[in-house]
């Protein structure tokens, strides 16, 4: 890959073009992967988002590639203002049905319309979780309520594979990758 890099791209900056963010970010790869996870799950999320995102702004398909660049540039302005004004942008307010238990995060349904009844595992181990707690009320005894999903403070929203199940086909493949920097303590108040 360095090889490549001097071969075709000699770092001079009119060059840049040759080097393709595929080759370039295997430099990357080691330390990227220690602090973010497997690269599939954060560098190229980002860049098929936003593909689909302005592949959903193009109105003319005559003309595409026009529209597309005024799509683009229509979104740089609406950034480069709201970086200037940051009141101007538009807050999102809470979806329906959701509980706000604090810090940014979110609980999102659909969730058990009954108690679960918890099986013996699943109850050690939320008396595990919650070993540290102080005010042993709060913690659940037999019986909780399920949440399909959780939408943590970056917006990105964790989904739970007891309704994710019932959903997809048995042929779908989902990913779940779920890092955890810190225990966090949460107060829950219904």
């Amino acid at each position: 890959m360095l090889e490549f890099e001097l071969l075709y791209y000699q770092q001079k900056p009119k060059w840049l073009h040759f080097v393709r963010q595929c080759v370039h970010s295997l430099t990357h790869l080691g330390l990227e992967t220690h602090r973010l996870g497997p690269p599939s799950l954060s560098a190229q999320w980002t860049m098929e988002h936003m593909i689909g995102h302005f592949g959903s702004l193009i109105k003319q398909p005559s003309n595409s590639f026009a529209n597309l660049a005024e799509q683009a540039k229509k979104v740089a302005e609406v950034n480069a203002i709201t970086a200037i004004y940051p009141d101007l942008e538009h807050k999102k307010k809470d979806l329906h049905g959701s509980i706000d238990i604090g810090n940014g995060f979110l609980l999102l349904g659909p969730k058990d319309q009954k108690p679960y009844r918890l099986s013996s595992r699943e109850h050690d181990a939320l008396i595990n979780f919650h070993s540290g707690v102080k005010d042993t009320e709060s913690v659940p005894r037999r019986f909780t309520y399920r949440w399909a999903r959780f939408q943590i403070p970056t917006g990105q929203i964790a989904r739970s594979y007891w309704k994710e199940v019932v959903r997809s086909s048995r042929s779908a493949c989902t990913d779940r990758n779920l890092k955890v920097h810190e225990l966090m303590t949460f107060t829950f108040e219904f």
